[in-house]
């Protein structure tokens, strides 16, 4: 079998399991190059020195000839510090690549995309990254793939070129830039409005995530994203140890994962499936829900330290 010449970023924490599975799922690819990024422990959790010690040893597992890159922090960071960091690093070395997190496993159908896309798209800047997440396969259209104007990241690949303009503290974001970049991103009131109070709850610092922040950087380059015709992707990764994704009964943990056929039939207008991504809004999102609630919710959670933050969560089910 041919080895998958993209390089492949994959970061880690302290989840031996969930890595060690998608160590598995990339041995028939035989990828050349892999960039292993593990954060360091949390010396607040007693068992965080034995557990991002075993993710370590699953580079161990990697058995088939590699050029191995390894970004082992001895300091423990934040989530959303740790793995855009992470990324940062992947594209210091290199142009482009495709990313995957300790809980993703991609159908293999989603690496020849990539490899394919990263090629036809590379001089093109309008194009900011390949995904391999589809939240709503009942509305795909016939061809392989469509565009969308967010951002997932369970599964993706991108260029230096796009990720040069990520901003992870926002600074470059007031509230005049964030409302003028809303109002050409989404046509209803509530996109705008959820995202503008997801916005002051980024800049509020107290929000552990970092691809909140990837996705205003495309929304303020007009950028467009693929998503494959079927889900390509399963997260494996909901349960307690997981950062964001704690609830495993939630229903995106279930997700059908499909396949796509080959030769690609390409989208004739590069344009944004708006009926996809207004789905995905109200759905996924949630801005179809009581958007005072919601604005009311991320402003009190961008007042609360992320220690009371969680206890808010635990005790109001958020």
């Amino acid at each position: 079998m041919k080895c998958l010449a993209v390089p492949i970023l994959l970061i880690a924490y302290r989840r031996a399991s969930t890595t060690s599975q998608v160590i598995d799922s990339l041995r028939p690819l035989r990828p050349k190059a892999l960039y292993f990024a593990a954060n360091g422990p949390n010396p607040a959790n007693p068992e965080d020195a034995r557990l991002c010690a075993e993710v370590r040893e699953v580079v161990a597992k990697i058995d088939w000839e590699c050029d191995i890159h390894r970004l082992f922090r001895t300091e423990h960071l934040s989530a959303k510090e740790s793995i855009s960091g992470a990324i940062s690093w992947f594209f210091e070395n290199v142009e482009e690549g495709i990313i995957l997190e300790d809980d993703c496993i991609c159908d293999p159908s989603f690496f020849r995309l990539s490899e394919e896309l990263l090629s036809r798209y590379r001089d093109n800047s309008g194009v900011m990254q390949i995904g391999a997440t589809n939240f709503a396969p009942h509305l795909a259209v016939a061809d392989s793939y469509s565009f969308s104007g967010y951002a997932y990241i369970w599964g993706w690949a991108t260029w230096r070129r796009a990720w040069n303009h990520f901003d992870l503290g926002m600074t470059s974001f007031d509230e005049r830039t964030v409302r003028n970049v809303l109002a050409r991103r989404f046509a209803r009131w509530t996109d705008r409005r959820y995202w503008f109070a997801l916005h002051r709850y980024l800049k509020s610092g107290n929000l552990d995530t970092w691809d909140g922040q990837w996705n205003f950087a495309v929304f303020r380059e007009g950028g467009l994203c693929v998503v494959p015709r079927v889900n390509l992707v399963k997260n494996i990764g909901f349960g307690s140890q997981s950062t964001n994704t704690t609830s495993a009964g939630a229903p995106l943990a279930d997700m059908g994962v499909g396949s796509l056929d080959f030769p690609l039939q390409h989208p004739a207008k590069m344009t944004i499936d708006a009926r996809a991504d207004d789905w995905v809004g109200d759905h996924v999102f949630g801005v179809a829900k009581s958007c005072a609630t919601l604005h009311l919710k991320m402003r009190i959670a961008s007042l609360l330290k992320p220690k009371w933050k969680r206890y808010a969560k635990r005790v109001l089910g958020w």
